[in-house]
């Protein structure tokens, strides 16, 4: 199997778009995703382990000071840490 920026971008429809982490723009979306994503269940399948952080879990917050998902439903790579569980959780 072929990694996905094998993928021909000729094959993409018009409004397609593939972002891959070999670029500046892809590595901070893929780094990014869990703060720009709103949803009212966040499941970070597959996410990198302490993703959200005590230096940085107010950016999962809206403008508005609420979290940008009302739960967050973590697998066994503790998306989240203990600090930023806390303060998300106050």
């Amino acid at each position: 199997s072929l990694p996905l920026s094998a993928l021909d971008r000729a094959a993409l429809s018009p409004s397609g778009l593939l972002t891959t982490v070999d670029t500046e723009e892809g590595f901070h979306a893929r780094n990014s995703m869990h703060n720009r994503v709103v949803a009212d269940a966040f499941i970070p399948a597959g996410g990198r382990p302490s993703a959200i952080n005590g230096s940085n879990w107010r950016d999962f917050l809206l403008p508005d000071g609420t979290p940008s998902a009302k739960v967050i439903v973590e697998g066994a790579n503790l998306f989240v840490t203990p600090e930023a569980r806390q303060a998300l959780f106050e």
